[in-house]
This record gives structure tokens, sequence and C-alpha cells, in this order.
């Protein structure tokens, strides 16, 4: 009702010949868009998702590998560190996973080769006084089925 006097024509137009038309015409479209994608993607078994296609480099049938991973996260004996705010590192009995705000990386432990890349000492953030230590470690796949990541 506000809305109504501060803006005298209609917001939505099928032509759109002001600048709010053509905003409210463009946010509706994208949002037809971005659904569209998602159904397609549902309907063929989400093939093109970037972490389905990480998976199905383990095993044709993601699904199994989805539901070993969810397991062993659930389990007790899961080793898992956030190191800043968009990144985190998750060792169950059986994989190592890297998730960050664009991807997420999978090795299994077995097939997994560990290499100190770097190691740095920072004094100023830790509250003891000997400091902090970060090291940088390569994960490689043994077998090569996954491409290899650094954990922090």
């Amino acid at each position: 009702m506000l809305l109504q006097f501060m803006v005298p024509d209609s917001i939505f137009s099928t032509h759109p010949h002001t600048f709010v038309h053509f905003l409210s015409t463009f946010s509706i479209l994208m949002t037809l868009a971005s659904l569209t994608v998602i159904l397609l993607m549902a309907q063929r078994d989400w093939a093109g998702h970037h972490i389905v296609r990480n998976l199905r480099q383990f095993n044709p049938d993601w699904h199994s590998i989805a539901e070993e991973i969810n397991q062993q996260v659930r389990e007790p004996l899961v080793y898992s560190i956030q190191y800043n705010a968009y990144s985190r590192v998750l060792v169950t009995v059986g994989w190592i996973i890297r998730i960050s705000n664009y991807s997420v990386e999978l090795a299994r432990v077995e097939d997994s080769r560990l290499i100190v890349v770097d190691s740095n000492q920072h004094p100023l953030l830790s509250n003891e006084n000997n400091g902090l230590q970060m090291i940088d470690i390569r994960v490689e796949s043994v077998s090569r089925t996954s491409k290899p990541f650094i954990i922090r």
C-alpha cells in the first residue's frame, strides 16, 4: 500500500519503460532462469554439479560415496579444523575433505600422499608466548583419481 504512493505506476510491467520496471523484469527473469537450471540439473541426477563431478572421480555411483562420507562425518573420530571464516578441513577415517566458498575437494586417506610445502611462524596469532606455526600440506592422490589440493 505504501509503495503505491511512492511509485505511481505499477512496478511489474510487460513493457519496461523506466529503470524500476527494467530491474523488476530482470529480477523475475533471473529467478526463472535459476529455477530452470536447478530443475534441469535435478532431472539429470545433478550430473553437472561440481560436487557430483568430484564424487564421480572415485566411483560412477556417486550416491554410495556421498553416503559413505555422510556416515563418516557423523562419527566421533572426525578431525575438523576451520582456519579462516570460509575454509575448513575435515579428516575422517577414510576421507580428507577441504571445504571452501566455491569448492569441495576430496581425497581418500588410503590413496593420499601428504607433502609439507611451506611452514610459517606467526608470533602474533596466538595468546601463548611461542606463537603459532602454520603448515601448508599438499594432498596428492597416489593413483591420480583426484586433483591435488593444499590444506593449511
